[in-house]
């Protein structure tokens, strides 16, 4: 017998939302160093973005890191669940959570 049969689940969730139809998620994967969670997307637009990513829980640090997640990073949001930066046209980032 399935153990999950009576568990429901909402028809629609997520875990991050982005605001920007110009921006892309790429990878949402597990840090390769730590636990943390790695977002990195794209700005498609030949134009500088704005960013806005509401998370659906509170994230206790937030880094923008390099694409190879190596290094300190640089601190973009504290206890916070929404992460604001700008991506330059065409630009890639990757942020650590």
């Amino acid at each position: 017998p399935d153990p999950y049969a009576k568990v429901l689940l909402p028809a629609e969730n997520s875990l991050l939302r982005i605001n920007n139809k110009s921006i892309v998620l790429t990878a949402f994967k597990k840090a390769e160093r730590n636990d943390a969670v790695i977002v990195r997307c794209y700005n498609t637009s030949s134009e500088k973005q704005k960013l806005k990513i509401k998370l659906s829980f509170t994230a206790k640090k937030v880094f923008k890191v390099k694409m190879s997640e190596s290094g300190t990073g640089k601190l973009i949001a504290n206890n916070s669940n929404c992460i604001k930066t700008e991506l330059k046209q065409k630009e890639i980032i990757t942020i650590e959570i």
